[in-house]
């Protein structure tokens, strides 16, 4: 464990004072906020220049599809990560780092874990349609998922290489490697809680929050038990091909509104039936699998729990005991980073 600066458990109590945990936190959160408000001032005046520089130069690329979607893959993702993310280091510096221990993981456990994964990211969903719904209500105005937008407008080559491939490289990197290690110090369960935590806030929507925070935990889990960052990226890569490339493509595939328009005739073609029933069929498919995978997922977490089997090893540094979320949530550094996060969950409803 490295440290500029060292944080020093009580002789009594074994454990860091109250102030010093909060200490910790706070300065962590601190760097989340830095981390987000860099990457969003950077990625806007990115974004005006590059539109600037197009209208004056070449106005044309304006108009093409595959540019706007690089264009905006990029002006997202280079400020985040050539400049937030070294902002982050800087100001979270002084905190230790611990690297896990280094394990193998089977191809038994790793399917598990995936299935899991499939079985959070499905109850997420759930409750992220039910906030949006309560939100449309509160605002009478409808809202659109910014991931489903991004991706009706780009390019299915395009979202391959920056959802799929380069999206959960990055990520992984910053929210379960980076984040985990300087969390670990304090313990395994607050590595993965605040960073699967951060990890949903991070994506500044509540479309995404509910169920990027499940996975985030399951994919900290991973991480922090096995110290190898491949396996999290795998699973991270199946979830956006899943979600952002194969499961757009089958909805527009079976044409669902055709659909709906053939059942409301009252003697449709034969030849119409058949082919709207070929090009439900993927679909079918499609959702038989996924349901099976998320009936394994919740068998396996229900066996998991039973049998005790996951269990969160204690850091060097042994937290204040006492009110502990309280301890997390009552720090400045928290308090920033939550109302940086709330103004952007707020701006996604209105965009």
């Amino acid at each position: 464990m490295n440290s500029k600066y060292a944080f020093i458990p009580d002789e009594t109590t074994g454990c860091l004072t109250e102030q010093d945990t909060k200490r910790y936190i706070s300065r962590l959160f601190f760097a989340v906020a830095a981390f987000e408000v860099a990457g969003y001032v950077v990625a806007n005046l990115l974004a005006l220049i590059v539109r600037a520089v197009c209208e004056k130069f070449a106005p044309e690329l304006l108009e093409s599809g595959i540019f706007i979607s690089v264009a905006n893959y990029l002006v997202s993702m280079l400020p985040m990560y050539c400049v937030a993310l070294p902002v982050f280091c800087i100001v979270a510096a002084p905190l230790p780092t611990v690297l896990p221990q280094k394990k193998k993981m089977g191809a038994k456990s790793w399917w598990a874990g995936l299935c899991v994964c499939f079985t959070f990211m499905y109850v997420g969903n759930y409750i992220s349609n039910i906030v949006i719904t309560i939100m449309e209500t509160i605002l009478d105005q409808a809202t659109s998922n910014p991931i489903e937008s991004l991706v009706a407008e780009s390019n299915v080559i395009v979202d391959i290489i920056f959802i799929v491939i380069l999206a959960p490289i990055l990520e992984e990197i910053f929210f379960r490697k980076i984040i985990c290690d300087k969390l670990l110090p304090l313990g395994e369960g607050y590595a993965i809680v605040l960073s699967a935590a951060i990890f949903g806030l991070g994506h500044g929507n509540f479309y995404q929050f509910a169920y990027t925070f499940l996975v985030g935990i399951i994919c900290a889990l991973i991480y922090v038990k096995t110290g190898k960052l491949r396996y999290s990226i795998t699973y991270h890569m199946i979830f956006n091909l899943v979600g952002g490339v194969i499961a757009p493509w089958l909805v527009e595939f079976a044409d669902l509104e055709g659909a709906m328009e053939l059942l409301e005739q009252e003697a449709p073609a034969l030849d119409e039936a058949l082919l709207c029933l070929a090009k439900m069929l993927p679909m079918l498919v499609y959702v038989m699998i996924y349901m099976g995978v998320i009936a394994i997922g919740v068998v396996v977490l229900i066996r998991a729990l039973v049998k005790k089997k996951i269990k969160f090893e204690s850091g060097a540094l042994l937290p204040y005991a006492e009110n502990k979320v309280l301890t997390v949530l009552c720090t400045v550094g928290t308090a920033v980073a939550v109302t940086i996060y709330a103004f952007t969950f707020l701006l996604s409803l209105i965009r």
